[in-house]
């Protein structure tokens, strides 16, 4: 199984090279992994990135956007340019402690590979994913892995979206109406994926306004208007 990372990027370096050791590290089998550099303005981002492109501990490919396009547009970039088999969309902000590739491998062997794998499941009413009293379960954004076919059978991420926002809730909907399961790693691995959170978007009244706008076009899409208090 030729397996691929994808980790979207905009300045503060430290997170993504502590994010690409770890792959090194616990990822031993690594095929490709693909940093999407969003427009970075930092000198620190370029010439970190130079310093992993020239040690190369595993096939890296850097892909360098002039300008920052928003998350959304820069993973599905990433993904589309991603040659895995198995394509794991990551943020920078997580820390990665086990094979996450071994692990994805003997989940696909267990339960087929028709999967939407992730660090964290939600399945409950979250605030964003209830309309109409239907709750609709999504992998959170941050960790996301599915095969390469998988990926193009969802076309992406919708960017509608852009630039984030309910995107990965879309996903999940999407996902599930093609038949997928929706999947986070099981409690028994241990702590696989940790997420650290608000360190590149963070979190405040214009977040959650463009959060608002895009929950209104999720209601459009599929039909159905939010619940009271969703």
């Amino acid at each position: 199984m030729k397996f691929s990372f994808v980790i979207p990027t905009y300045d503060k370096f430290g997170l993504t090279s502590d994010l690409l050791m770890d792959i090194y590290q616990k990822c031993q089998s690594t095929s490709e992994v693909l940093v999407v550099d969003n427009g970075s303005k930092e000198w620190a981002t370029q010439e970190g990135f130079h310093f992993w492109s020239r040690i190369q501990p595993f096939h890296l490919k850097v892909a360098r956007l002039e300008e920052n396009v928003g998350f959304l547009r820069a993973a599905n970039y990433g993904l589309k340019k991603a040659t895995g088999d198995v394509i794991a969309l990551i943020s920078n902000d997580v820390r990665i402690h086990k094979d996450v590739i071994r692990l994805t491998s003997e989940i696909f062997e267990a339960f087929g590979d028709k999967i939407l794998l992730g660090g964290r499941l939600l399945d409950w009413d979250t605030g964003w994913n209830c309309f109409n009293g239907k709750i609709y379960p999504y992998v959170e954004g941050w960790a996301l892995i599915a095969t390469r076919s998988a990926w193009e059978e969802f076309g992406y991420f919708d960017e509608r979206y852009a630039p984030n926002d309910m995107e990965d809730v879309d996903l999940g909907a999407t996902a599930a109406s093609l038949g997928y399961k929706l999947m986070q790693f099981p409690p028994y691995y241990g702590e696989v994926m940790t997420h650290i959170g608000a360190q590149t978007l963070s979190y405040g009244d214009e977040r959650m306004a463009l959060t608002l706008k895009n929950k209104a076009k999720f209601e459009e899409k599929w039909n159905t208007k939010s619940s009271e208090g969703a």
